[in-house]
């Protein structure tokens, strides 16, 4: 296999990444605590209990945008992976326990993608589109062909805590081969982040580790210990603020595998609403290099910038991932 054809290979496995269910085995997370400074000398700080509040038959549904630049470079050669991603994703509640518990109907409503190449003359390939709102006779073009087949129609059924934690997992429309039913220890990503076991104030922070399946150069599958670190910056009214960091803990020898969790490792922040329990917004960003990733004389650096949004009922209804 070429190079090249290594290359973009890995650059639209991350484009498809937030498609794969399954893929993850956290720890239960902990709180660790850090010295926030008192309001007021002497005084206990206000704890916050931040926790997820899920209404049967429910539909809570974000806007996503999700844009990348993976410049790469090998034998000389250079090229720039352009992607832009434009996402409804949506859960519907379909019944709540005295405790909190929620059996969750995970779905992608609509996608549009676009993915173009830059030489190092800046010189542009054609954009390849999809758009989910477009026929199915125009459309996906073939590296696209999954992504049609998983919009529009429940993807999983979950059970999940107040805390945003798994605790068990059926995946639905299961090609042959694959497996349906997910470990309880196992998570479907990007849905849900996790928040703290108990009360929090302002300053503190609480940790989620996870262990991470990745190829290794034999082709065997080894995972890796990554950890999101959030921290409760600030509380405006209803409204917790929390920054987080996603960093890769176990030490890496090899540049392929680097290159393969180099999406991962994001800076963000999100907004939580308190007293309706959900995700308000969220924005990230990255920016990260690995020298090494497709031999001796290669490099890859990857900058991304990611935003999600709630959305009403009815604008959900109306929301559309078409190309402005």
């Amino acid at each position: 296999m070429s190079i090249l054809v290594l290359k973009r290979r890995l650059l639209l496995t991350g484009m498809l990444a937030w498609f794969v269910a399954f893929t993850a085995e956290p720890v239960r997370s902990f709180t660790v605590l850090a010295d926030p400074p008192s309001e007021v000398a002497g005084a206990k700080p206000t704890r916050y209990r931040i926790a997820y509040r899920f209404v049967p038959e429910e539909r809570v549904s974000y806007s996503i945008q999700h844009d990348s630049r993976i410049a790469s470079a090998a034998n000389s050669r250079q090229e720039v992976a352009l992607n832009n991603t434009k996402t409804v994703r949506s859960y519907r509640v379909l019944e709540v326990n005295a405790a909190g518990e929620a059996r969750l109907e995970l779905q992608i409503d609509s996608v549009w993608m676009s993915s173009a190449f830059e030489d190092a003359e800046g010189q542009r390939s054609p954009a390849v589109v999809f758009d989910s709102a477009q026929p199915a006779g125009e459309n996906p073009p073939p590296q696209f062909a999954v992504v049609r087949e998983n919009v529009g129609r429940p993807q999983a059924i979950v059970t999940v805590d107040a805390q945003g934690r798994m605790l068990s997992a059926r995946r639905l429309n299961a090609r042959e081969g694959e497996v349906a039913e997910g470990d309880p220890r196992q998570r479907m990503e990007s849905f849900l982040l996790t928040l703290p076991n108990e009360e929090i104030a302002v300053g503190e922070t609480w940790k989620d580790p996870m262990d991470v399946p990745v190829r290794a150069e034999s082709k065997l599958m080894v995972k890796v210990r990554l950890q999101t670190t959030y921290k409760l910056e600030k509380v405006e009214g209803d409204e917790a603020h929390i920054s987080y960091r996603t960093v890769v803990l176990t030490p890496l020898d090899d540049p392929r595998i680097a290159a393969q969790l180099m999406q991962r490792e994001m800076t963000g922040r999100f907004v939580f609403d308190l007293v309706a329990g959900r995700v308000l917004s969220r924005e990230a960003k990255l920016d990260r290099n690995v020298v090494g990733a497709f031999g001796a004389q290669s490099s890859v650096h990857a900058t991304a910038e990611y935003s999600e949004k709630l959305v009403l009922p009815a604008t959900a209804a109306r929301e559309t991932t078409s190309a402005e």
